[in-house]
C-alpha cells in the first residue's frame, strides 16, 4: 500500500490515517491528515499521478503552454523551499552546538581575554541560531500556501469540472511500542519498526 505525503510534509505519527483510491490510476493509498487533491478537478491523487505538483496530468495538459510553465516554476519553487528547510534546520543545530562549546570553553579557561572573545562569539552564534530558526522553520509551509493559491488562480479561469468522490476513513489503532497512529492492516510499524504481530503475542 502506497503512502501519499499530501502537500505538506508534517509529522504523521499522531495523524489519523485516511484510506482512499487514486481517481487517476486506481491505486489504494493511505494519507495522513489530508488527502492530496488536484487543484483543478478535485480528484484524489497519489504521488505518482500528481500529488507532488498539486494538479493531475489531464488538467495540466488542458492548460495553455504559458500556464504550464507557471505551474512548473511553482513546483520548482516548492522543491527549493523543501531544500531550504532542510538546510536551515541543520544550520541552527551546528551553530548552536558551536556556541555552546565556545561558552563552555570561556568558563573553563577563565581568562579575561577568553571571556570577551568566546563570550562574544558564543552569544553572536546563539542569537543568529534563534533568528534563523524563527525566520526559516516554516518556510516550506509558507511556500506551500503561496504556491497553492498561485496554482488555483492559474486553473480557475479554465472552469474545470470538479470531482465528487471522497476518502474512506479507516480504523486507527496505536502501536503498542511507540504509540503512533497506524491502521489495522499494518504488520510493521513505520515509526519504530516493531513487528506488531510479535509485539501483540509478547504482550499476551
Amino acid at each position: 500500500m502506497g503512502i501519499a505525503s499530501g502537500f505538506t510534509k508534517k509529522s504523521k505519527k499522531n495523524q489519523e490515517p485516511i484510506q482512499y483510491k487514486c481517481d487517476v490510476c486506481g491505486a489504494k493509498v493511505t494519507a495522513y491528515g489530508k488527502v492530496p487533491r488536484c487543484l483543478g478537478c478535485g480528484k484524489q491523487l497519489c504521488d505518482i499521478c500528481g500529488a507532488d505538483r498539486m494538479i493531475c496530468g489531464a488538467d495540466y495538459n488542458s492548460l495553455e503552454k504559458r500556464d504550464q510553465k507557471k505551474i512548473k516554476r511553482a513546483g520548482s519553487a516548492l522543491e527549493n523551499a523543501k531544500v531550504s528547510k532542510r538546510m536551515f534546520t541543520i544550520m541552527p543545530i551546528v551553530m548552536g552546538s558551536i556556541a555552546v562549546i565556545l561558552l563552555i570553553l570561556m568558563v573553563i579557561l577563565n581568562d579575561d581575554m577568553f571571556y570577551f572573545l568566546f563570550g562574544f562569539l558564543g552569544g553572536f552564534l546563539l542569537l543568529s541560531t534563534v533568528m534563523i530558526f524563527c525566520v526559516f522553520h516554516k518556510i516550506e509551509e509558507r511556500e506551500n500556501t503561496r504556491i497553492t493559491r498561485q496554482i488555483r488562480d492559474i486553473v480557475l479561469p479554465y472552469n474545470i469540472k470538479r470531482a465528487t468522490s471522497g476518502p474512506t476513513k479507516v480504523k486507527v489503532i496505536h502501536c503498542p511500542n511507540c504509540g503512533g497512529n497506524i491502521t489495522e492492516e499494518t504488520e510493521i510499524c513505520e515509526y519504530c519498526g516493531s513487528t506488531l504481530k510479535e509485539t501483540s503475542v509478547e504482550n499476551e
